[in-house]
């Protein structure tokens, strides 16, 4: 038994130089009699969590009682309480994001463990291994950076919730990603015709608004009625965040519309069960995962490569064509950079045009 009561722990703020702001829990090791600190943990409400988990403990051990420790789970099970952990918390596009991340670990884990994998279990070299899988599925170094900023926070949460003793993500070592970002990939016009005359009528529409706007598939989707200005000067769409969904960026957005782009709204039929611009064939609101599909069974058809960010990427490109510097199209774009603007198009600023206008010409 220890004789004198433990100090309670103190929670402390870490900030870095890009901005961001990080949580540890400073504590006294009992054992080791020294002042020792947690690990980095995302929010302040969880830290003051973990301060009051490590009071519990160190209390029982001052009493000399057994320390309590709960019964190893399920990765399946800690992914359940870690999304629920963290529903409130992130924005609705990396909560989105965080579920790819969730699906590329489990597709790989299932192949070693179809009847799942307790959490005690799951070692580093697993999680590398999980890496280098993804890496040979053509994931490229930011994507995988990104799994692994996932997997540290998952497994953070288990630590933090006594699930696990160490973060087995904790070591493993960041991917350099190459600072000269290649061109994206994009459509030819022949392609483009090719793949909006082989879509159906209906769907052909809502991809060649993706061509003349350049949004991203959830803007498109959630786009409402209320944010369309087709008698204003210019006409425009706004981006702008509705009760079940948030843009990749806080930002609100205004977008100039095509002639084009204004027929493909105004072919649109007002729906009475929602106030969603675009609609699925039958009237209802599009899935997200709808768009996609439509468009991967047309380019297997044509036996062409893509994907619906492609539409993103041409908008981009055209844009480029007709004279546009990259920080003219970032603003439509919706990029806080030009350095991710650069991927889309690497071309001297020459003069400048009517930059939605230009894709209403050939």
């Amino acid at each position: 038994m220890i004789d004198k009561e433990p100090p309670p722990p103190k929670v402390k703020q870490r900030k870095y130089k890009s901005g961001f702001k990080s949580w540890y829990v400073r504590y006294k090791d009992l054992e080791k009699g020294e002042w020792v600190a947690s690990s980095a943990i995302d929010n302040e409400s969880d830290a003051y969590l973990k301060a009051t988990q490590i009071r519990k403990e160190q209390m029982r051990a001052w009493r000399g009682e057994e320390p309590i420790r709960e019964e190893d789970i399920l990765l399946s099970e800690l992914l359940i309480r870690f999304f629920r952990n963290r529903e409130a918390s992130l924005k609705q596009s990396s909560l989105s994001r965080y579920r790819i991340y969730e699906k590329n670990l489990n597709e790989f884990l299932n192949e070693l463990y179809p009847n799942g994998i307790y959490c005690r279990k799951i070692k580093a070299v697993y999680l590398e291994e999980c890496l280098e899988y993804l890496k040979r599925k053509g994931q490229n170094e930011r994507t995988l950076n990104g799994q692994l900023r996932f997997l540290r926070a998952l497994f953070n949460y288990a630590v933090q919730e006594d699930i696990l003793e160490k973060n087995p993500a904790r070591n493993i070592r960041k991917r350099k990603e190459n600072d000269r970002a290649q061109p994206l990939k994009s459509w030819n016009r022949t392609q483009v015709d090719n793949i909006l005359s082989t879509l159906s009528p209906h769907w052909a529409k809502i991809h060649e608004f993706y061509l003349h706007t350049g949004l991203r598939k959830m803007e498109l989707v959630n786009l409402k009625w209320n944010a369309v200005f087709l008698d204003a000067t210019p006409p425009h769409i706004r981006i702008q965040a509705t009760d079940n969904w948030e843009p990749k960026t806080s930002e609100i957005r205004l977008i100039p519309l095509s002639d084009r782009a204004i027929e493909l709204i105004k072919s649109q039929i007002k729906q009475e069960d929602h106030d969603f611009v675009f609609s699925g064939p039958m009237g209802n609101k599009i899935h997200e995962n709808r768009v996609y599909d439509v468009l991967k069974k047309v380019l297997d058809e044509l036996g062409y490569e893509g994907t619906l960010h492609w539409w993103r990427h041409t908008f981009a490109s055209r844009l480029g064509e007709n004279g546009y510097s990259p920080d003219a199209i970032r603003k439509l774009l919706g990029h806080t950079t030009t350095e991710m603007t650069a991927r889309y198009t690497h071309f001297q600023d020459t003069f400048l045009v009517e930059m939605v206008k230009s894709l209403d010409e050939r």
